[in-house]
């Protein structure tokens, strides 16, 4: 039977606005510890637009990573709701 880990996750910073001008809470960038390891949290505001294929997210920011993870992770990605936007979240490696 393989055993299940349940890591606790530390915020040492939370999500703050970075996009671009006008545009602020297109993007939100935080911090995180998991097992004493630090990441990154972006999540960028998307939204669904139906095409021939089906599905996808589109960002609203001008700079983007969505496309990125839809193509790792083959198609349209769960979201998190946070102040009435919709987000695609990514935990990266964390960069200093």
């Amino acid at each position: 039977m393989s055993e299940t880990l349940t890591p606790a996750i530390e915020w040492v910073e939370g999500l703050k606005p970075i996009g671009e001008p006008g545009k602020e809470h297109s993007r939100l960038m935080g911090h995180v510890r998991i097992l004493g390891v630090d990441f990154d949290v972006n999540a960028e505001q998307v939204v669904d637009v139906e095409e021939e294929d089906g599905i996808i997210q589109e960002s609203v920011a001008d700079v983007s990573f969505v496309d990125n993870i839809q193509d790792f992770c083959d198609g349209a990605g769960e979201t998190v709701m946070i102040n009435d936007k919709e987000y695609l979240l990514a935990i990266t490696p964390y960069t200093v």
